[in-house]
């Protein structure tokens, strides 16, 4: 029987998918720090996501199963965002769990992405390893209208499978499959009308777009599938069209149905009672949310929108988005004071990982109570500029949790970070049997150890003893020169 972890889990896409291929199969563990999808995961499966993130995962966290799933952050490769690849932060947990493959070697390796992953530096590092393990790899570049079903979303995939010898693959000439009949030859097809998707329960008001929004903009286009007209023909195009004539067509939303079924999720799949509707829509299709506020295109232009025209679930769910620093101070301030959640500890996180300072100030100054793991991730994402107003705010605690914040520095080796963190009188980087030591000696990291063992507070004989004992004297050693 097939068993699988699912990474980037989310609502549980590649699950259904396994659970289509493979009806016995099981999905024994899952990782997802979304906590709204978490509960759709688990209102569907019965199975509860762990949020332990992916990036500080070892191989002791995750159960054993001959199946790996991934499906993580598109955001530093799509053709929307600024494509920083290994240099977002973002990437940290894929980057995680390429270095774990070695001591695990599932039998099988799957990951989605979007167009553009396959010329990246994630991509390259991924196969490289796979390859240096014997695995035999097949990446695809596709779109669900192959399989007949309307939904033009071209797709990159990667599938690989253990073996016993090395297989020789060319990186930089790879031929992406782009036709599946050779691997679903028994595949029934859907069938590729648009109308037989259309829900026939939902009240379609709802989801109409108003003619006000429509007549703000001069270019106003179709597109990602996520409008549809309810009136002449479905497959019209509207590009800087007569903006009457659009109105006149009666442009909708597709509903969470509609979304469903382009995604071919099966008709069991649910929300729980509690999950709003902006919620709904937004967790089966990023670009559905961004519709729903009257936007077409890149995610950038939602921050030309009128704030007075949203209410607060939506803003809530905008503070999410890639959306610059600027705008999302300029959002906190609209909607303030009804902030509030657990959810925004997360979104306040998110910011620390893309260095949204402006963000971080205001939230600090006006509404968000910061705690330890927010120290801790900044101290693990290597943002100094955070950590520095972090550990002046009265209210964090910089030596909380056995010290694991300069842990966390010294294992990922943030030198700058440690530097500052020892100017702290509150740090002692003895702390926790000299664990930060340990973690720089294991990580290779020469100047922090440099700095480590230069602090009377460290036991430099039990440094020694450490890295004699992980073969690692020649980090020692480098280290005092």
């Amino acid at each position: 029987m097939t068993t699988a972890v699912e990474f980037f889990c989310g609502i549980g896409g590649l699950h259904y998918g396994l659970e289509y291929a493979q009806p016995d199969a099981k999905v024994v563990q899952s990782f997802d720090t979304n906590t709204v999808a978490n509960n759709v995961y688990f209102h569907n499966f019965k199975q509860k996501t762990s949020t332990k993130g992916i990036d500080i995962l070892k191989s002791k966290d995750i159960k054993e199963a001959n199946l790996w799933l991934l499906s993580p952050p598109c955001q530093p490769y799509t053709s929307g965002g600024k494509r920083l690849d290994t240099k977002d932060n973002r990437t940290a947990g894929l980057l995680n769990l390429i270095k774990l493959l070695p001591e695990v070697k599932p039998e099988y390796f799957f990951l989605e992405n979007v167009p553009n992953f396959e010329v990246s530096e994630s991509r390259r590092l991924l196969v490289t390893q796979l390859i240096d393990l014997n695995y035999k790899v097949d990446e695809f570049l596709v779109s669900p209208v192959s399989i007949g079903i309307p939904n033009d979303r071209k797709r990159y995939y990667l599938a690989a499978k253990l073996t016993e010898s090395k297989h020789e693959y060319d990186l930089e000439n790879t031929t992406f499959h782009t036709n599946l009949d050779k691997y679903c030859p028994n595949f029934t097809r859907s069938s590729l009308k648009l109308a037989d998707y259309i829900d026939p329960e939902a009240d379609f008001s709802i989801y109409q777009v108003q003619p006000k929004d429509i007549r703000k903009r001069t270019n106003f286009v179709f597109g990602n599938n996520t409008l549809i007209q309810m009136l002449f023909n479905l497959q019209k195009p509207y590009e800087k069209c007569d903006n009457e004539e659009l109105i006149a067509s009666k442009p909708r939303f597709f509903t969470p149905t509609e979304i469903r079924k382009l995604h071919y999720f099966p008709d069991s799949f649910g929300f729980p009672k509690d999950t709003t509707l902006q919620q709904n829509t937004y967790i089966q299709d990023y670009n559905s949310i961004a519709l729903i506020l009257g936007q077409l295109g890149q995610t950038s232009e939602l921050e030309r929108f009128d704030l007075n025209l949203l209410d607060l679930e939506i803003k809530q769910i905008l503070i999410g988005l890639p959306l610059s620093d600027r705008f999302i101070v300029k959002l906190c301030k609209h909607m303030r004071p009804e902030i509030h959640g657990k959810e925004m500890h997360y979104e306040f996180r998110q910011w620390i990982c893309n260095s949204y300072m402006n963000a971080i100030r205001y939230a600090l100054d006006s509404w968000y109570i910061p705690d330890g793991l927010d120290f801790e991730n900044a101290c693990r994402q290597g943002s100094l500029p955070v950590v520095n107003i972090l550990i002046d705010d009265d209210r964090v605690d910089p030596v909380g949790d056995n010290n694991l914040a300069f842990i966390k520095a010294a294992k990922y080796g943030h030198t700058d970070i440690v530097e500052r963190l020892l100017q702290d009188a509150r740090i002692n980087p003895s702390d926790k049997d000299n664990e930060a030591l340990k973690e720089a000696i294991a990580g290779g990291h020469v100047d922090i150890i440099k700095l480590l063992v230069n602090d009377p507070r460290v036991d430099r004989q039990l440094a020694i003893s450490y890295a004699h004992q992980h073969n690692r004297l020649d980090i020692l050693i480098s280290s005092c020169e």
